[in-house]
């Protein structure tokens, strides 16, 4: 009986020592929490935007512009700009050339926030993959001394159990054995591996999640282009709709947990490798749809330009 709980002993030893143990804490790695997110976006705050029905009213009389430019125009607050340069006689091409460039300016400072907004979401995607590749190397080091200790305990086991012939104690040694086997096999086969404590103070993903930029932690021009339909494909449902409904399948097989939704989109916890690898997934998704609305302002860019 001595035997078989001195064996017991020194199993639960070996899988502690292997296992998972406590997780690690994101400030022991010397990476600043927020270090990707600037203190402020640059943005003017004196532009005026239209609603929805305002925008379409404004169609018949910006007939020149197509309707998705116009939306267009309309994150970049330029609208106003528009009205006053169809409004002007043609022979005033001193007038309406000040104000094209005036409006090609707007767009210009549009293009250099969605820039600053791909650059938080590269920085932080980068970060993030840093840490999951960290813990990936810790975690193929321990399988590597797992699957050492595997070999050796075989070894010795049977070895032991042919060098000893008193049954009792061969016995003892072959399910100390097999138990120090099976259990180095589970941690293999499943290994939970390496985990950090990761607090997430300004998550961009949560306001993708939840729609809710009241943090202002992205610029409201960029903001209003993904949350108007007009800007998807589909025009039916809106860019960020879109992203959160391929995260909620792709990601989470439409089964979202407590745990994972605080994880991902509230305040942080603790991340597996996977995790950090699927948080970085969904940050460079999001980073590609800020960057595409580059090629809306380059339509407008070049409608703008033609009125001449």
């Amino acid at each position: 009986m001595k035997r078989h709980v001195a064996v017991s002993v020194i199993a639960c030893f070996l899988l502690d020592f292997y296992g998972c143990g406590k997780p690690m804490n994101i400030s022991s790695l010397s990476i600043g929490e927020d270090y990707c997110q600037p203190n402020t976006y640059y943005e003017n705050k004196n532009l005026k935007r239209f609603s929805q029905e305002e925008v379409t009213r404004l169609q018949s009389q910006l007939n020149h512009y197509t309707p998705h430019n116009l939306y267009t125009a309309n994150a970049a607050g330029i609208l106003p700009l528009l009205l006053q340069m169809g409004s002007i006689d043609t022979s005033n091409t001193s007038q309406k050339n000040a104000l094209q460039l005036k409006a090609l300016l707007a767009i210009q400072q549009l293009n250099e926030e969605i820039d600053g907004v791909a650059a938080t979401l590269d920085c932080e995607g980068e970060k993030t993959d840093q840490v999951a590749n960290y813990l990936d190397n810790i975690n193929q080091k321990r399988n590597n001394q797992l699957t050492i200790t595997s070999i050796i305990v075989g070894a010795l086991t049977t070895i032991a159990t042919v060098a000893i012939q008193k049954n009792s104690v061969q016995n003892t040694v072959a399910i100390g054995g097999g138990i120090l086997g099976g259990g180095i096999a589970a941690l293999m086969i499943n290994p939970a591996g390496k985990k950090i404590k990761w607090p997430q103070n300004k998550n961009l993903l949560g306001s993708v999640w939840y729609a809710d930029n009241a943090a202002n932690m992205i610029p409201s021009a960029i903001w209003y282009m993904l949350n108007e339909k007009s800007f998807s494909n589909s025009q039916k449902i809106s860019l960020i709709e879109s992203i959160k409904k391929r995260w909620m399948t792709i990601n989470f097989q439409d089964d979202l947990s407590p745990e994972d939704e605080n994880k991902f989109f509230k305040n942080g916890g603790t991340f597996t490798s996977e995790d950090l690898h699927l948080r970085a997934n969904m940050l460079n998704e999001l980073q590609a749809t800020v960057r595409s609305l580059h090629q809306d302002l380059a339509s407008l860019t070049n409608n703008i330009s033609q009125m001449n």
